[in-house]
């Protein structure tokens, strides 16, 4: 009986392994031409985000989102692009577990809640970062860098805003 016990274990550890190594990091190309999170066709690898997964945007043409994903949580956010990249407040909120990284010479326009779920950082280079929906959650918030960095509510987090 101990073998079998010794596999299933085995057979655990496999399980667990084979789901962190799913988490990949999704690149937005708007191929769906709908803006939704949820089609495949919006992201490279093709496929929605699951959890885990990190975001990037790159884009050189301005991105209008909306995430009709519900209770999903992402390892973080890159907007890299030239262009502006706006999360609607017609989709839903999410958590995050990692950073959120603004770089070039545009912004990342957030107007859905954010749940941070660990300590994140916030590093804006030579870009602008707006929050017009509220930052809660259990973890804190280190901002790093910008040119301008907004949050229309003020954070409501236990180590509240550093930076």
């Amino acid at each position: 009986m101990n073998v079998r016990t010794g596999s299933v274990a085995v057979m655990g550890v496999v399980c667990l392994s084979a789901g962190v190594l799913l988490a990949a990091e999704r690149t937005w190309t708007g191929g769906a031409g709908d803006g939704k999170f949820s089609s495949p066709n919006n992201w490279s690898p093709s496929g929605a985000p699951a959890d885990g997964d990190s975001l990037r945007f790159a884009n050189s043409a301005a991105v209008s989102a909306v995430n009709d994903l519900v209770g999903r949580s992402f390892a973080g956010i890159t907007a890299a692009g030239s262009a502006t990249v706006t999360l609607q407040n017609t989709g839903n909120g999410f958590a995050l577990t990692g950073g959120i990284a603004v770089t070039g010479s545009k912004e990342l326009s957030l107007y859905v809640p954010v749940t941070l779920d660990a300590n994140v950082t916030l590093n804006v280079s030579n870009a602008s970062f707006y929050a017009y929906g509220p930052i809660t959650g259990a973890g804190g918030l280190t901002v790093v860098g910008g040119k301008d960095v907004y949050a229309k509510d003020d954070p409501l987090l236990p180590s509240g805003l550093l930076g």
